[in-house]
């Protein structure tokens, strides 16, 4: 699912209950960019990477709403939104 413009990036895999993908909210990858995602990373302070497909850009105008990975969390967590 990596488009070539998000490149050079990394990730990490949990697979110890089930596989679960994180990917840093920032896009360097320096020496502390590494250190930093890997101290969110052990913290457990960074969501799940969420495969999905890109935001439909009628999502919200249809009866039935469309939601996909890329915008759940602000969608589906937003107390003003009746989810």
């Amino acid at each position: 699912n990596l488009k070539k413009e998000e490149a050079p990036t990394m990730s990490l895999i949990n697979l110890v209950d089930e596989m679960s993908i994180f990917i840093p909210e920032t896009a360097g990858i320096d020496e502390s960019d590494i250190r930093d995602f890997g101290n969110v990373f052990m913290d457990c302070i960074i969501k799940q990477y969420l495969l999905s497909e890109d935001v439909p850009e009628v999502w919200d105008k249809v009866p039935v709403k469309v939601l996909v990975g890329k915008y759940f969390y602000a969608v589906a967590f937003d107390k003003s939104k009746n989810v």
